[in-house]
Parts: structure tokens; sequence; C-alpha cells
């Protein structure tokens, strides 16, 4: 009976290191994914909003997989907030990037003439994005959140 009780001892704090293990990893992989602009394009333009075609290069550079990646961030022209941009259940397999597209209709009546004269005369301009990223870990049983911010800047 005793090396019963031995052996149920020894498998839970097995499981219980094993567990321990794999959250960890899963957390510090998300800690480590990258998120920056390769692009801003005006793909878009009317009298009253431009559309934003923004190419975001996301990275992983650690051994594990990341799923269901997801993101709401906002987008800067300087030091003005110019909408929120996001994009949802991005996989990326370990050592390895993806390319995301993401889009943003910016009406001009909610920013300044700075940013207007920027977008459609094409003036060196930085843009940040600054958000959280969120991910499934410990086989999807629970979640893990990430701060991010990135520049790029226009020409």
């Amino acid at each position: 009976m005793r090396t019963i009780a031995i052996v149920g001892i020894s498998a839970a704090l097995l499981l219980f290191v094993f567990s321990f293990y794999i959250y960890t990893s899963d957390v510090a992989a998300i800690s480590e994914v990258e998120i920056q602009p390769i692009s801003i394009e005006n793909s878009k333009f009317t009298i009253k909003n431009v559309t934003l075609t923004i190419m975001l290069n996301i990275s992983n550079p650690t051994d594990r997989e990341i799923s269901d990646l997801s993101s709401t961030f906002s987008i800067f022209i300087g030091e003005n907030n110019i909408g929120v941009g996001e994009f949802q259940d991005i996989y990326i397999t370990a050592n390895s990037y993806t390319i995301k597209t993401v889009k943003n209709v910016i009406s001009f009546a909610d920013v300044g003439h700075y940013v207007i004269d920027s977008l459609e005369d094409g003036f060196d301009t930085t843009v940040t994005i600054q958000g959280t990223m969120t991910s499934k870990v410990f086989f999807g049983l629970t979640q893990t959140t990430q701060e991010f911010t990135a520049t790029i800047t226009t020409s």
C-alpha cells in the first residue's frame, strides 16, 4: 500500500512539474513574439477619409508554436492617435514569421491637418502601433497577454 502511495505522489508531482514547464514555456514564447510594421500605404483616398494598409511582420523566434494570436492596437502618426487596428487567430510555427495585412479607414474629421498632409503628400512620418497581443496557452486552457510597441518611418 505504501508503494502505491509513493508511486501516486511521484506521478502527481511529475504531472505538476510537466504542466508548469508547458505553461511557462508557452508564456515565455508569447513574450518573445515581435510585431514590426514593414510598410504603410494609402490604398484609397476620398474627400472624407483614407484607407491605410499596414503590412505587419509577426515573428516567432522561439522553439514553440504560437496559436490563436490576436491583437488590438492603436495607430499613431507622430503623436496623433489616428485609429485602431486588429488581427485575429494567427498561427506561427516555431522559428518563423508571418505577414499580416491590416486595413484601417481613417476619417479626416478625427485627425489634424498635419496628419492629413502627411498622408496626402508623403511627408517623412513616424507611424507607431501600440497594443496588446493575446494568445491561448497550456493546450488552449488559458490565455496570456503581452503589450508591444513598434515604429516605422515612412517617406
